[in-house]
């Protein structure tokens, strides 16, 4: 599943995941129910050799659903700190591999919003990003098979540029990397096309206009941008991968949110089909947005809008590894506490299934949990930075047949 990261993800997140408050609900809305079943988890305690403490940052599931890549600070000694990338087995929790990445400037990841961590769909790479680096690592071994730093006569700005988001192809060639400062500093952006499998660059080029989120194209040749505060009123490109030159101009009818808010604002679902989603649960004026667009990138006709009762969609989603599921994060409105899960048909406007509301296990009332998710619908992860969870969602037919058939 792509991560909103944003993951990323949120989801995604991209990518593959985002900040949720996660509060205990006892209220839940009774449609289409889903159940769930923690399968695995870790705790701070379970990073050896690290007696001065740790934190979790970003966490990925690999598309089999049998391993868990996450990314972690950890301390060295006084006033030191190393990043690392650990490898656990699903559903038994048992580490597998661990490495150093690189020093770490904090232990904490205050801005989870950025997309850091994601499998490649093949499941044979796994993508970090620190920094102004990225790293690609082999699955199996997490033997690092290249690093990527921003180009030495990179002009961007007079501010420390860093990785703010990536999207990998769907087949697993291509890997397209934003970066630049935060979105009111006065430098330009920079894109860069990679070969996932050998590093080489392919193409770089600084777009006219500051990028909010990228997702490159199933083939790698277009890539899709939300901008931030947009200076007109299409806010969302369709560009080519290889030259940035702009194909289309498409207009979500989504407010400007605030902050950094969602890092994912349009998301290819099939090379002629994208997600455009609210970049913020709530606009500048306290609005809830109440759908989530499918429109057509050969005409920019919305296909479907998404929607439930008691919208509030968060920006947050994911899309799995066939295509056939979309699930959006959403806060129902007009009610203070629990999230919920909203699981879509493609080519259906309102959701099949819902899981409400989300665990809340890990979290312990003082940090901000965050979801990431899988390329398996049935799978996701709760984390904060001392607590981590792995749940299975079940009592939702996830079956391609039943979409011919259901509403």
């Amino acid at each position: 599943m792509r991560p909103n990261r944003s993951t990323c993800v949120i989801v995604v997140t991209v990518v593959s995941a985002i900040g949720i408050l996660l509060l205990h609900a006892k209220t839940a809305d009774t449609v289409a129910p889903a159940r769930v079943q923690r399968v695995g988890g870790l705790s701070a305690a379970d990073f050896p050799g690290h007696e001065y403490g740790g934190a979790i940052q970003d966490v990925a599931i690999a598309p089999d659903g049998r391993a868990l890549a996450v990314k972690f600070a950890a301390g060295e000694g006084r006033d030191k700190a190393g990043l690392f990338l650990g490898l656990w087995s699903l559903p038994e929790s048992k580490l597998l591999l661990k490495i150093r990445l690189a020093a770490s400037h904090g232990i904490t990841n205050p801005v989870r919003t950025m997309h850091t961590l994601e499998f490649s769909p093949d499941g044979t790479a796994i993508v970090v990003a620190e920094g102004s680096s990225i790293y690609i690592l082999d699955a199996a071994t997490l033997k690092l098979l290249h690093s990527i730093g921003l180009p030495t006569n990179a002009q961007i700005s007079k501010y420390p540029p860093f990785v703010r988001t990536f999207s990998v192809s769907r087949n697993s060639t291509t890997l397209a990397i934003l970066s630049g400062d935060g979105p009111y500093a006065p430098g330009v952006d920079l894109v860069r096309v990679f070969r996932l499998k050998t590093g080489d660059e392919t193409a770089h080029w600084n777009p006219a206009e500051k990028l909010k989120s990228i997702s490159i194209s199933n083939s790698g040749e277009l890539l899709l941008a939300g901008t931030w505060d947009p200076k007109q009123p299409e806010d969302v490109l369709l560009m080519e991968a290889l030259t940035g030159k702009t194909l289309r101009r498409f207009r979500s009818g989504f407010a400007y949110g605030q902050g950094y808010s969602n890092l994912s604002t349009a998301v290819f679902l099939e090379d002629h089909k994208f997600l455009a989603v609210p970049d913020h649960f709530v606009d500048s004026t306290g609005k809830y947005a109440d759908h989530i667009k499918l429109v057509d990138s050969s005409t920019g006709v919305t296909l479907e809008d998404l929607s439930y009762d008691r919208f509030g969609p968060t920006g947050v989603l994911a899309i799995s590894g066939d295509e056939k599921i979309i699930i959006a994060l959403n806060y129902p409105q007009k009610r203070a506490k629990g999230a919920q899960l909203l699981f879509y048909r493609s080519a259906r406007k309102t959701p099949f299934c819902v899981l409400d509301p989300i665990p809340v296990r890990e979290s312990d009332g003082k940090n901000t949990a965050n979801i990431s998710f899988s390329l398996d619908p049935t799978l996701f992860a709760i984390f904060t930075p001392q607590n981590l969870g792995v749940y299975k969602v079940s009592n939702c037919n996830f079956s391609p047949e039943e979409s011919l058939n259901s509403d």
